[in-house]
């Protein structure tokens, strides 16, 4: 149920930021979550992949099937957030160093 009550409190949100340091189907299931109750979700890893610890077994095939399918979900891999101020998240890449923005985040 509070899972369900932090849900429903991003109803008023556009645009969703999801950081993800562990890989692990905790984190899918949040951003899961979260494309049924916003419109765009930015999941930011520093990762080479989405999700990485999660294997076959919990039908990753399918939860990437889902994630394509969702016109709103952009993912940042390989990305470190730097500093988070009001509406943007700065980030920066981990094997480059360069460093980006996403703008507009609730």
């Amino acid at each position: 149920m509070a899972s369900k009550q932090a849900i429903d409190s991003f109803l008023s949100c556009r645009r969703i930021a999801v950081v993800d340091d562990d890989g692990t189907a905790y984190a899918a299931g949040i951003v899961l979550l979260l494309l049924e109750a916003v419109a765009e979700v930015e999941l930011i890893t520093p990762f080479e992949t989405i999700f990485p610890h999660v294997g076959s077994g919990y039908d990753r095939p399918l939860l990437l099937e889902r994630l394509a399918a969702h016109p709103g979900f952009r993912r940042h891999t390989m990305q470190r957030v730097e500093r988070i101020e009001p509406g943007t998240i700065t980030l920066r890449d981990a094997l480059t160093g360069v460093a980006s923005a996403i703008e507009r985040v609730d």
